[in-house]
């Protein structure tokens, strides 16, 4: 079943909210296709803070 992005990213800010409480702050939510990671598996977390802030990044040749 394909849900539209607005109803699965309303559902996890309405899940952290309930589970985590009102001072959690998630407001904004990205769909991605997969995550960027290395050749051995690993998820590439500074690559990911990057796209997360707008930044330039690089990939691992």
């Amino acid at each position: 079943m394909e849900r539209p992005d607005s109803e699965i990213l309303a559902e996890c800010v309405k899940r952290v909210r309930d589970e985590t409480g009102p001072v959690a702050s998630f407001r904004m939510g990205v769909i991605i296709e997969r995550l960027p990671k290395t050749r051995s598996g690993k998820i590439m977390r500074a690559t990911m803070a990057k796209l997360a802030d707008g930044e330039l990044f690089g990939a691992i040749r």
